[in-house]
């Protein structure tokens, strides 16, 4: 049990579900795994897809950014991760990405069982 707003979780968690499938490889495999521990838990989800190419890495998260690479598999704004990201840490938690380039992503959300979210920073 945790103490979140669950809209927010939930369209945080379709955003990066979306993401994974849609910059994945025919055949391609999406994992997602939560596991609790102590005060904390973590929601990773791993694809088999392209991979974020290291120096757009640092850039992930910011607003409106679109790599190179991902113009050509689909349209976006360069938004979602921008919000995920600040839906996550207004629950006073963090979302954070491993790659590798053509073997695929993580992205992992760690959350405090218990948060004080503001509801007024997640617009």
């Amino acid at each position: 049990m945790m103490e979140a707003d669950a809209d927010k979780i939930k369209q945080v968690l379709l955003n990066l579900l979306s993401n994974a499938i849609k910059y994945n490889e025919p055949k391609g495999k999406v994992t997602i795994a939560a596991r609790a521990e102590g005060q904390h838990m973590w929601i990773s989800v791993q694809d088999t897809g392209i991979g974020i190419a290291p120096e757009d890495l640092n850039h992930v998260f910011e607003k409106f950014f679109r790599s190179r690479r991902t113009e050509k598999f689909a349209n976006g704004t360069g938004l979602g991760l921008s919000i995920s990201k600040k839906i996550i840490e207004s629950h006073s938690g963090t979302l954070s990405v491993q790659s590798q380039t053509d073997k695929g992503s993580t992205f992992v959300i760690e959350l405090p069982l218990r948060s004080t979210f503001n509801k007024e920073t997640v617009a």
